[in-house]
């Protein structure tokens, strides 16, 4: 008699039922043999499953209370105010650039000076906005403090800029000056 084809693996040859599969050494039998513990099968070492028995303290029936959660930081839209005022910064400064070197194709040479002032004044007051706003919106407890910092080091940056450039204009005309 041969295995029918649900018995053995596709493509195989057919066998006959007085032969089976040789086993590999070192394994034992295949269906596993429990003791007689009442359709359970014991696990040395552990103890009863979770939920089995009663639980200490709470009456019988009743779950226990999940951990509270912690609350997750709230939206922090000062931050968010203090990063884009502090974007608009190099912004400023590009188009000032652009607005500069237009102004020197043009030949206007005392309008140049007039813009790197104006570019100077709307700068720090950006940057000084940002700063001030990224302050305020960092000491706001249970805010979001990343947006915060980024507009800080943003009008920080801002701020080192125009005093750089304003020291820069000072030491230049001292040194022409004589």
């Amino acid at each position: 008699m041969t295995q029918t084809p649900a018995e053995q693996p596709p493509g195989a040859a057919p066998r006959p039922a007085d032969q089976t599969a040789p086993r590999h050494p070192g394994y034992g039998p295949t269906t596993p043999t429990y003791p007689a513990t009442g359709g359970q099968v014991p696990h040395p070492g552990y103890g009863p499953n979770p939920g089995s028995g009663p639980n200490p303290g709470y009456a019988p029936g009743t779950a226990t209370a999940p951990p509270p959660l912690i609350p997750r930081p709230t939206r922090n839209t000062l931050g968010l105010a203090s990063l884009i005022v502090g974007a608009i910064g190099p912004v400023l400064g590009l188009l000032f650039l652009l607005i500069q070197a237009a102004l020197i194709g043009s030949g206007e040479t005392q309008a140049i000076g007039a813009a790197g002032a104006v570019n100077g004044v709307l700068s720090g007051l950006v940057a000084a906005a940002a700063l001030v706003l990224g302050l305020i919106a960092l000491s706001r407890r249970g805010a979001s403090k990343t947006l915060a910092a980024a507009g800080i080091a943003l009008g920080a940056a801002g701020l080192v800029g125009v005093f750089g450039a304003v020291l820069y204009g000072l030491v230049v005309n001292l040194l022409y000056a004589y």
